[in-house]
């Protein structure tokens, strides 16, 4: 579910080139690609089925990574690479792929583990420095077996003059039952949401999307989003969230 949205107001890894004789290891080459391009989901307590952290926990699956990553199955990313380039193409550049492959034929070998292995970034820590942080008045409970509907969750703004926003990070605090999540601007002149026989659907602007293995999304510089003020100071605009839920074999209760 979605926890809290950070809204910052306005206010690589390098290629690595081998020689015919050497062989990849996991601490030296795999290592560093597997932290930048797969472990914003596959780390503990995350939406990846498995963590692939540490040696012991990627070693059994080398095999199906050089799959995966030769197939173009992970990192995931649908768009048509014949229509444009994005700036957020996750995928892994030929270079990686082929150390990967290298390594794999190689026998996956660990290679010389350095006196400190930096970890992933805890999943509860901050990627923006937010100037407000807008949570869930409540949690959802999520049944261990059902076909959950969109959750609609309100979030109410009190802005009394017009906000240009930056940058926004939605961070569910459970992510392995959080499928995706959109946060909408609801201007005071929309009726999506307020009225039960108005429309069930929305043209409003998204200002944010979150899918597993998303990081905070800032605009380029000079770009910004803008939230309304309220006409009032007794009303106020609002920012919906869409959430799509993921059941699993427990009931869990997230925010």
């Amino acid at each position: 579910m979605l926890k809290a949205a950070a809204i910052l107001f306005c206010g690589t890894l390098g290629g690595v080139i081998l020689n015919a004789a050497e062989v990849p290891s996991f601490y030296r080459e795999i290592l560093p690609i597997l932290a930048q391009r797969c472990q914003s989901c596959h780390r503990p307590g995350d939406v990846g089925p498995m963590p692939l952290v540490t040696y012991t926990e990627v070693r059994p699956w080398a095999a199906a990574i050089r799959e995966a990553v030769r197939l173009r199955k992970m990192p995931p990313w649908f768009a048509d690479p014949a229509h444009g380039k994005f700036s957020n193409d996750p995928r892994l550049p030929d270079a990686e792929v082929a150390l990967i492959d290298q390594w794999v034929s190689a026998g996956a070998p660990e290679g010389k583990r350095p006196k400190q292995v930096p970890g992933p970034p805890p999943k509860d820590s901050w990627q923006l420095s937010p100037d407000m942080v807008i949570s869930m008045p409540r949690p959802f409970v999520i049944p261990a077996k059902a076909v959950i509907e969109y959750q609609h969750v309100v979030l109410p703004l009190t802005f009394t003059y017009d906000r240009w926003v930056r940058g926004v990070e939605i961070r569910p605090s459970d992510r392995t039952v959080v499928h995706h999540a959109v946060l909408y601007v609801r201007p005071p002149s929309s009726k999506w949401l307020r009225d039960p026989n108005g429309p069930k659907t929305t043209t409003d602007d998204i200002l944010a999307v979150y899918v597993p293995g998303s990081g905070a999304q800032v605009f380029p510089e000079g770009m910004a989003k803008k939230i309304p003020r309220a006409p009032t100071s007794s009303s106020s605009c609002t920012t919906p969230a869409s959430l799509a839920p993921t059941p699993r074999t427990r009931p869990r209760s997230a925010s």
